[in-house]
Parts: structure tokens; C-alpha cells; sequence
């Protein structure tokens, strides 16, 4: 069976309408459409931000976290119905 590589797209864009951030993960290659809520990296960093600029900053500090996250969660076949990966505050406690 062939390893699967997962790896996250630190490029990253914030969701004012939906209240997080969304970037791309890869699996071998294939780009997978993520996210992260607001809510999540707040509680990863401890603050309270609401600034995009703040939230991009928190993301690309926890970029790592993130990626492995996203990865379990591809792991454990908990996708969105349209097959993205959307990271929750439940997810990152």
C-alpha cells in the first residue's frame, strides 16, 4: 500500500462571511479545499482575534498544528459532504 502525503498550502485566505480561514491541503498531490474557524485558531493562540491580519498571523504560526489536524481528520474519512476538511474549535482541544 502507498504512504499517503498529506501537506497544507500555507497560502492562506480569511473568511469575514464565514468566520474562518480557508487554505489547501494536498494528499499525494490531489488539492483538498480546508478550513479552520476563526474560533479554532483563537483558541490554538490562547487570544482573542478578530482581525483577518491577526488570524492569518495565528495561522502561519500554527501551520504544523494545523496540517496535522487537517491530516487525522482525512485519516478518519471526517470530510465535509463536498469532501473539504473543515477544522472546529472541538477539533483542536
Amino acid at each position: 500500500m502507498a504512504r499517503r502525503i498529506f501537506e497544507i498550502d500555507t497560502l492562506a485566505a480569511h473568511d469575514f462571511d464565514h468566520g474562518r480561514v480557508n487554505f489547501r491541503g494536498r494528499e499525494n498531490g490531489k488539492v483538498i479545499n480546508c478550513s479552520i474557524s476563526d474560533e479554532a485558531l483563537q483558541d490554538m493562540s490562547g487570544s482573542i482575534a478578530f482581525e483577518p491580519d491577526q488570524l492569518l498571523a495565528i495561522f502561519g504560526a500554527n501551520a504544523f498544528d494545523i496540517g496535522e489536524i487537517a491530516e487525522a481528520k482525512l485519516n478518519a474519512n471526517a470530510l465535509e459532504a463536498d469532501g473539504s476538511i473543515r477544522i472546529r474549535a472541538a477539533d483542536v482541544c
